[in-house]
């Protein structure tokens, strides 16, 4: 799929300073008259009727939004695509994610992941040696039968995670007059915190005095699967509301919001 259907999508961005950038973020708009506002709000929509509806709404375009409308070109679709050469390329594709791990949230939110996923794996590699083992003695189909339980955990964390996590953040912005801050997600992941404790400690305390099966595999591995699917996505979605700038580094990536 990667080699054959994916379109090549590198190409020349233009250059946008950070004057540009940051038009309607940074400078209060200017008073005019009613006959001149009158003017122009006809002459936008005489021009372009969504001009005049982000007038009127006070909303602002930001650069890295207007992008190209369009389909992939079949010489996107090539084996080989012509390489362009562009000063200090390879070295900024390099430094980029050393550079955007070093930002707090996201070095936060990487270590979290991280440990969610880590309790899936450490459940993966155990399982053969102790199912197939008295007093379960598991054969090979069944062993990986029990893995149908991180499926209907992560079904279940998917239906769950980010509708509780918008109806915990809609709540907080409520209480907060209106304006909505990432990290009010952040009280959603204490429930599923909770759930993977529960999980990893019914799968450990099972192995250990042999628990029915039963219990291990429905509540621990069911409970690690709804984990390690619920957590990563808060997570992702509070590290990308997130504002991070650091220095020059927002001209030459965007910046995650």
């Amino acid at each position: 799929m990667m080699v054959f259907m994916f379109p090549e999508t590198r190409y020349k961005r233009k250059t946008i300073s950070a004057a540009t950038s940051s038009i309607g973020r940074t400078s209060p708009p200017a008073r005019i008259d009613e006959a001149e506002k009158t003017k122009s709000s006809t002459d936008d929509e005489k021009a372009s009727p969504s001009v005049a509806n982000q007038r009127d709404s006070g909303d602002h375009v930001h650069p890295f939004s207007e992008r190209p409308i369009g389909r992939p070109s079949r010489a996107q679709f090539a084996l080989f695509s012509k390489p362009y050469f562009e000063e200090g390329l390879v070295f900024r594709d390099i430094l980029a994610p050393v550079q955007v791990f070093s930002f707090p949230i996201i070095c936060w939110a990487a270590f979290s992941l991280n440990f969610a996923a880590n309790c899936l794996l450490a459940l993966n590699l155990t399982q053969s040696q102790v199912f197939a083992a008295p007093p379960y003695l598991f054969n090979p189909a069944q062993v990986g039968f029990v893995n149908f339980a991180f499926v209907v955990g992560g079904v279940i964390g998917l239906l769950t995670a980010g509708p509780f996590s918008d109806w915990v953040a809609q709540g907080a912005t409520a209480r907060n007059k209106g304006i909505r801050e990432a990290e009010m997600r952040l009280i959603s992941l204490v429930p599923y915190i909770c759930i993977c404790l529960v999980g990893m400690t019914v799968v450990g305390v099972g192995y250990q005095r042999h628990w029915p099966w039963q219990a291990i595999v429905v509540v621990g591995y069911g409970f690690v699967g709804i984990e390690v699917v619920s957590i990563p996505a808060i997570l992702i979605a509070v590290s990308l509301k997130t504002p991070v700038v650091s220095g020059n580094f927002t001209n030459n990536l965007p910046v995650c919001h």
